[in-house]
């Protein structure tokens, strides 16, 4: 393959992001599925705009110790509910990637 690139003449001029996507594609698929990644950035943004919400609320009901549980319990389920998610897929990935490897 080398001895075909010497032997080619031509030399595109590309943009600095097109090689670095390039680069990307040469290096292989990322080891996180695009679906992982996208329900990440998904729950990041819904935290964020709840938190956005939150400071412009003026209002500060006075809640119980256990009502506060209740809620931080509700977002560490939901946060784990994403991260579970995450874990199969990945391990998915690693495996096919595994077996690609020993074809080779």
């Amino acid at each position: 393959r080398k001895k075909e690139e010497e032997e080619c003449t031509f030399r595109p001029q590309i943009t600095a992001t097109a090689r670095r996507i390039s680069r990307c594609k040469v290096a292989g698929p990322s080891a996180t599925p695009p679906r992982a990644i996208l329900a990440e950035r998904m729950a990041k943004r819904a935290a964020e705009q709840r938190e956005k919400e939150e400071r412009e609320c003026t209002f500060r009901p006075s809640i119980t110790a256990s009502a506060r549980r209740v809620e931080s319990r509700y977002i560490y389920e939901t946060m784990a509910g994403v991260q579970q998610q995450q874990q199969p897929q990945r391990h998915q990935q690693q495996q096919k990637q595994e077996r690609q490897r020993q074809k080779q």
